[in-house]
């Protein structure tokens, strides 16, 4: 009797889907089993080709998945499928609109005192971007 020879992933189809914006933290991208789902999908190279399921992979490492531009997943077989190795797949994470930027604000409700020489008191507030300081 022959036994089944595992299928090595890195001959597999791998793309992420979807659309990933710079926001501060780790992209988290998940294991879609469907070909036109969000997140990592691994597939036969064929015409509607088999998609590997979350049973059968996962996604062992991420490098560079925070920052703006292209981040890597590494995808491993699980031990117990059919399928054997490691592959990696790029992705893109996009710049935050400057726009988005503008939206954000930031109020202290307490003023910031400082004392600025011998005679004179600052008083300062923190609204959005800047700090105004009136020093009497």
């Amino acid at each position: 009797m022959q036994s089944l020879q595992k299928k090595d992933i890195s001959e597999l189809n791998a793309r992420v889907n979807g659309t990933y914006t710079y926001n501060g933290i780790e992209q988290k991208v998940v294991i879609s089993t469907t070909a036109d789902g969000d997140g990592v999908v691994l597939q036969y190279p064929t015409t509607n080709g088999y998609i590997l399921t979350d049973k059968e992979y996962s996604i062992e490492s991420s490098e560079n998945a925070i920052n703006a531009g292209i981040a890597t997943l590494t995808l491993k077989a699980a031990e117990n499928s059919n399928y054997t190795g490691t592959t990696t797949v790029s992705y893109t994470i996009n710049q935050k609109d400057i726009n988005e930027l503008s939206k954000l604000r930031v109020d202290i409700t307490s003023p910031v005192y400082a004392k600025q020489g011998a005679d004179s008191f600052c008083e300062g507030k923190l609204w959005g971007f800047f700090q105004i300081i009136i020093c009497k």
